[in-house]
């Protein structure tokens, strides 16, 4: 123990002298002063009467700690490298003797509890051992929650606690939005800065007397994932001494979580809470708050976000091989958070550049997803977490989209589609010329009566009007014969083509075509 944390022990009487040296020096225990020694142990505390402690010579006295009892009226001088305290009254300072002679005795079997603690941590043994463990070393009820508040273990003597309000909280399996509103506004749990000792606060219920939570943060480097509380009686505190050996015991819980990879568990489980109250139509979420709570298990949240969704509606997996496969997914979405969501996976992503996600990325999962019948959706990108409800029916919706156009594609990006998802969610009884653009309805028929492929020129035109040699390339038509085309396509239409609403109008009608399953035989001209 140091001298701050044996002044702590010292009776209400006691006076300490002002002067004193080397308050942090760690003392092994205590002992009555020998008669006459020249030389004595400087890691203990030594307790004598005044009239013996005068009698040492002043190289004996000094760096070392006394205790005295004044039993005669004397001028006390320390020496700079003296701790000294002493006693008017004889029985409180044997007293005292006796008291710091237990409390080294504790503080010992708490230090030699530790390496036991240490050996079950390595040893793989679980975490309510390790907190039975606890309660035993110091004699009070024990609990480690996560970062999400949800108990992970908790000794057998917690469960007997006579709280009531406790009691249920751990039937619920988390702690109560009261307590968690506490333990946050009072930065117990998440403070601003890594905070490695122990903190406290006294619950007041009514009728059951205070009950004092002594609470210390469970950390993996510089991440916290959890803490542990001892309780007692708020008129029962813990002495110094033994309070800051609870941050050791953090170290070795979080050992044990590493050990058993609870710490991965956990960390899977916080984003997908998280994620879930991302997804939340009823929550506010504020972006702020939701970079430092992912930080907290070392998840940065960049600027800009898309959401990766993966059906398995053709897949005959269950909840158990879906986890595992979003496990092997995950490493091919950087910076991605995951949760299992209805039976199928959501991604989260998020990016310092404002880019597309790069086709090696996809090309990766399709490589991954090759021997299933999985289906990915991508929405478009996004800044605001609040809106990512919105972003996550994109990411549904364009899947399903996607496998009426395109059933042998793998990744369905929403950017792509965004015409086609909206012509898929009209109205099926909307009959088709409701929507179509007469002017191009009219080249239509023109190709219908005369047997030609205008329309489709124009299809391929617009879907690359910059390079009208990649057009006529994939017509496989000469340069003029596009120029031709697409002059007698102005006569028919009696449109100009570098409108911007003329364009998307046409683009709408190919998208209603396709989706009716009537561009094949009215574009391409091929027979149903």
């Amino acid at each position: 123990m140091t001298w701050e944390e044996i002044k702590e022990l010292l009776y209400r009487s006691t006076k300490t002298m002002t002067r004193e040296h080397d308050i942090d020096h760690k003392f092994s225990g205590v002992s009555m002063l020998p008669t006459l020694r020249n030389t004595l142990d400087p890691d203990t505390v030594w307790f004598a009467k005044s009239t013996d402690w005068s009698k040492l010579p002043e190289q004996t006295r000094g760096g070392n700690a006394f205790i005295l009892f004044s039993d005669v009226q004397t001028d006390f001088f320390p020496f700079p490298e003296e701790n000294l305290a002493f006693y008017d009254d004889r029985e409180e300072w044997q007293a005292c003797f006796h008291a710091l002679i237990t409390e080294f005795a504790f503080v010992n079997r708490i230090k030699n509890g530790i390496l036991d603690l240490l050996r079950m941590a390595t040893s793989d043994e679980g975490l309510r051992d390790i907190a039975n463990k606890i309660a035993v070393i110091y004699g009070l009820p024990t609990s480690i929650i996560d970062n999400s508040f949800s108990f992970v273990a908790v000794s057998d003597d917690f469960i007997t606690l006579p709280y009531v309000y406790i009691r249920n909280e751990f039937e619920a399996g988390l702690l109560n939005l009261e307590t968690q509103e506490i333990v946050r506004s009072n930065e117990f749990m998440f403070p601003q800065k890594i905070r490695y000792s122990t903190a406290f606060w006294d619950y007041h219920f009514p009728d059951e007397g205070p009950l004092r939570n002594y609470l210390t943060l469970i950390y993996i480097d510089t991440i916290q994932i959890g803490s542990f509380s001892l309780f007692t009686m708020s008129d029962k505190p813990l002495p110094k001494c033994r309070i800051n050996l609870l941050p050791a015991i953090a170290q070795i819980i979080s050992i044990a979580m590493q050990q058993s990879d609870f710490y991965l568990l956990n960390k899977a489980t916080y984003f997908s809470n998280m994620l879930m109250q991302i997804l939340d139509p009823l929550r506010q979420t504020d972006q702020l708050e939701l970079r430092k709570s992912l930080h907290l298990f070392g998840y940065d949240l960049k600027r800009y976000k898309h959401l990766i969704y993966i059906d398995f509606s053709e897949e005959d997996f269950d909840i158990r091989q879906a986890q595992t496969f979003a496990e092997h997914f995950h490493p091919s979405i950087p910076n991605s958070i995951f949760m299992i969501h209805e039976r199928n996976i959501l991604y989260f992503k998020s990016s310092d550049e404002n880019v597309v996600i790069p086709e090696a990325e996809i090309s990766d999962w399709i490589q991954i997803v090759s021997q299933t019948n999985l289906k990915i959706g991508v929405s478009s990108m996004f800044e605001d977490v609040s809106q990512a409800q919105s972003y996550l029916k994109q990411a549904r919706s364009v899947i399903e989209t996607g496998r009426k156009l395109a059933p042998q594609t793998t990744v369905y990006n929403f950017d792509d589609y965004r015409l086609s998802d909206m012509v898929a969610h009209m109205s099926d009884d909307m009959d088709y010329y409701y929507y179509c653009y007469p002017p191009l309805q009219r080249l239509i028929e023109r190709d219908a009566i005369s047997d030609t492929n205008l329309a489709y020129t124009l299809y391929k035109y617009l879907e690359n009007p910059a390079n009208p040699a990649e057009v006529c390339k994939e017509l496989f038509i000469h340069k003029n014969t596009l120029y031709y085309r697409m002059d007698k396509i102005r006569e028919i239409m009696q449109a100009d083509l570098k409108r911007a609403d003329v364009i998307a109008q046409i683009q709408l009608t190919f998208q209603i075509l396709k989706y009716k399953n009537r561009f094949a035989s009215m574009i391409e001209r091929k027979p149903d």
